[in-house]
């Protein structure tokens, strides 16, 4: 997980949003519509948090461990993300990314926490 979660892609995809982060939801399509490498690239990095938040559901990775290693960067991601997030519910009949909903906000708190 750490490997993936370090990956050069991911690590781009999570720079360009936080470069997004305050993007409007018509932003958000535009970038969606006209930018599909960017937006493609930060929605496999939201989309890899949300593997490593179902990892720590299953019990496959301890929280306090996923926290302890990754908990600053999914805080942060986590926070910037949310317009995302909101953008792809309100675009699909499902809602996407259940683990890192569940996981974000107790990442914001321990951010905060440990800041």
């Amino acid at each position: 997980m750490h490997e993936r979660l370090v990956d050069p892609e991911i690590q781009e995809g999570r720079r360009l949003l936080h470069a997004h982060a305050e993007d409007r939801p018509e932003q958000i399509d535009q970038l969606r519509r006209h930018r599909d490498g960017d937006y493609q690239l930060i929605n496999r990095a939201v989309a890899m948090f949300d593997i490593l938040a179902m990892y720590v559901d299953r019990g496959y990775i301890k929280r306090d461990l996923a926290l302890e290693e990754w908990g600053h960067s999914l805080a942060r991601t986590y926070t910037a993300a949310v317009p995302f997030i909101q953008n792809r519910i309100a675009s699909q009949t499902w809602k996407p990314w259940p683990h890192l909903r569940n996981l974000g906000p107790e990442a914001v708190a321990w951010h905060e926490q440990h800041s």
